[in-house]
């Protein structure tokens, strides 16, 4: 979708919008709590096609390792009966010999997005979304492969609905390990901390270990997105799909959790930049929360 030589200069921009503080030279299509999607080459119109999910920087074959991982998570996926969104993986090496890791997707209609479709449709009617994300979850999950369902994570159109975000391969090993190394994103946080965030990260991974957890956590993000009205419907509807209730009170408790961990991560990330900038070192991530009231780049 995009050449090496394209992303090779679309990294070159984000790195002077780093340094810069200053993201007018980047046209950026959303922030995640941990990465960034970037639109590129532009249409007739000016609109981007493209989107570049910019991963974290990657030493030596790191890369190569986790593209491989992504590519296996596709696989896997696809042959549980997820639609997947086309995604190429590609790195992008710079003078440092660090790769960065970049997912490349086509650029999908805004209104085609779970929260904006959601949005437009009524909590008392429903709508087919929320039977699609609660098949696909009871396809798919077992204790080996989970996928993110959040409503953000999904594009409805005439030819149904399909799956946008891999950049994080929920994927576990026979004795229950994550597959994806979380060492490449460890450098946004100051040293001290790395070690418990990392035990932090791998809990809050088990979340997605059962279909139970999975629809909890996607009520949990309906509350996020604004979509109170959308939490009692929906889990009344994947309750009846799991035959077990999709507790909304735990929802709410995951959902507070999710507004204390990722302001403090935040917190933790504007520490290391300070540290870097005072060393005269260049500070390789986005700083970027909606939780809490929260949506800041700097």
């Amino acid at each position: 979708m995009l050449t090496v030589d394209e992303l090779a200069a679309l990294e070159q921009r984000v790195h002077v919008a780093l340094e810069r503080r200053d993201l007018s030279d980047l046209c950026v299509v959303g922030f995640g709590e941990l990465s960034v999607a970037l639109g590129a080459r532009p249409g007739p119109d000016g609109s981007p096609t493209v989107v570049c999910k910019r991963m974290p920087p990657f030493r030596g074959e790191g890369f190569e390792r986790y593209r491989r991982l992504v590519v296996s998570y596709i696989e896997a996926l696809t042959a549980r009966g997820v639609d997947i969104t086309p995604t190429d993986v590609v790195g992008v090496t710079r003078s440092d010999e660090m790769t960065v890791g970049y997912l490349v997707q086509p650029m999908l209609d805004p209104s085609t997005i779970g929260a904006a479709v959601f949005r437009s449709a009524s909590p008392e009617t429903g709508h087919l979304l929320l039977q699609s994300i609660g098949s696909t979850v009871l396809a798919a999950i077992d204790d080996r492969v989970s996928l993110d369902a959040q409503v953000s994570n999904w594009s409805v159109t005439a030819h149904g609905v399909t799956m946008l975000d891999l950049g994080t391969p929920l994927m576990w090993d026979r004795s229950g390990s994550p597959l994806l190394d979380m060492q490449p994103f460890l450098p946004m946080l100051p040293l001290p901390v790395r070690r418990p965030m990392r035990s932090v990260m791998t809990a809050l991974m088990d979340r997605w270990k059962e279909p139970e957890g999975v629809l909890l956590d996607v009520a949990a993000n309906l509350m996020r997105e604004g979509l109170e009205d959308w939490v009692e419907p929906a889990a009344a509807f994947w309750s009846q799909q799991l035959g077990c209730a999709v507790d909304i009170d735990a929802a709410r408790a995951a959902y507070r959790q999710d507004q204390r961990l990722w302001p403090q991560l935040k917190r933790m990330q504007r520490i290391e930049r300070r540290w870097r900038a005072m060393r005269g070192e260049h500070y390789d991530f986005f700083i970027h929360s909606t939780f809490g009231g929260q949506s800041t780049v700097w």
